[in-house]
């Protein structure tokens, strides 16, 4: 796909004078270092590790550097140290993240490039929109980041170093990304605009209820709904169409009508969704932008942690509760804003965090 967000970052690189980048190249081998230890100690994650790198290749993500660019442009180089992060909920999982925020002389890259406008919608307004039909879709933009190319003369402040094909024992070479990372400050703003872009682009082939999706995205998150499934099937198939024509794929369909999931290719639907029996089990409960959606039902839900009491009440504990409600939507307000006003007396009174609340606080808790 053209490089929408690289010609926008070309824009803001011109309109700044930006400072010389430090040679970081001995901090990345330092780290590099420290990966290596790490891979060394855990086979499993090594193997893992080393296969999302080939991925990253494969894809053309990233690339060797050739011989001849390796010396250019020393004074704006930059090498991305990475590590694996795992996520808790998919152990079996590993994702690569480029340390954009890595110093070197009190300077980083994301301190040195221009985070650009905010193009985000607003996450009140899409979930408010999100409940106007009966019929509601939810899909997930595959890689977003990953699908918008970095202009060339840019990618000489995306390199990182690695080992060929994986082997720890060989020397290290210099490869840089090709595509937009998750961690640089710059990327939101650059892949929000590539996206919005491919809708304008192309509004001439697509309805206007489609080139006005666009505003029910939530970064790489899509929630809309529409009045009958048919609607929401015809709008499913020209979103597909559309997004493919910018070089995005939609994935994760999920839906809280049998007959809009059945029009979807199974392979694009949700895990959760793709795993039940469409015509007999319960439709499962997923998350739409953090917030709890029983797709069964159609009834949006927030979690509170479960509050266990063993003994007095203390500080330590009010904030445990208060503190995990993710409620974009207002829905407990009134029930948080009077938590929060016992918690705030609690601070006022100076005690301990492990030490017991008021006895009268502890009864309106």
């Amino acid at each position: 796909m053209e490089s929408f967000g690289g010609n926008r970052a070309t824009e803001h690189v011109r309109r700044r004078n930006t400072p010389k980048l430090p040679d970081n190249k001995l901090m990345a081998l330092r780290r590099l270092e420290g990966l290596k230890k790490r891979l060394l100690r855990d086979p499993p994650l090594c193997q893992r590790y080393a296969e999302e790198m080939q991925l990253l290749l494969d894809k053309v993500y990233a690339e060797l550097i050739p011989h001849n660019e390796l010396h250019t442009r020393p004074h704006v180089s930059w090498y991305l140290p990475h590590h694996p992060v795992i996520n808790p909920n998919k152990p079996e999982k590993v994702r690569i993240v480029f340390d954009c925020a890595a110093e070197c002389g009190s300077v980083s890259l994301n301190s040195q490039v221009l985070q650009g406008p905010n193009l985000n919608n607003k996450l009140l307004g899409v979930l408010l929109q999100f409940r106007q039909g009966s019929v509601a879709l939810m899909v997930d933009i595959e890689a977003l980041f990953h699908l918008v190319k970095v202009a060339p003369e840019h990618r000489v402040a995306l390199r990182f170093l690695w080992w060929p094909e994986g082997d720890l024992q060989w020397t290290s070479l210099a490869y840089w990304m090709t595509v937009y990372l998750f961690g640089g400050v710059w990327s939101p703003s650059c892949a929000s605009y590539a996206l919005k872009r491919t809708f304008l682009d192309h509004r001439d082939v697509c309805p206007d209820n489609v080139v006005d999706a666009q505003r029910n995205f939530y970064v790489d998150d899509l929630l809309i709904s529409m009045q009958s499934a048919d609607d929401g099937k015809r709008l499913a198939e020209q979103l597909r169409h559309v997004t493919s024509l910018g070089g995005f794929r939609l994935t994760k369909w999920a839906s809280n009508s049998k007959e809009v999931l059945e029009s979807i290719p199974e392979s694009d639907r949700h895990k959760e969704v793709k795993e039940i029996d469409i015509e007999r089990k319960p439709f499962p409960t997923e998350r739409a932008l953090g917030v709890r959606w029983d797709l069964e039902k159609d009834q949006m839900a927030v979690v509170i942690k479960h509050f266990e009491q063993g003994g007095s009440v203390t500080r330590r504990d009010l904030l445990c509760v208060i503190c995990p409600v993710y409620d974009p939507l207002g829905f407990l307000a009134p029930f948080l804003f009077r938590a929060k006003v016992i918690f705030q007396e609690e601070c006022r009174r100076k005690k301990g965090w492990d030490e017991a609340i008021s006895d009268s606080n502890e009864v309106q808790w």
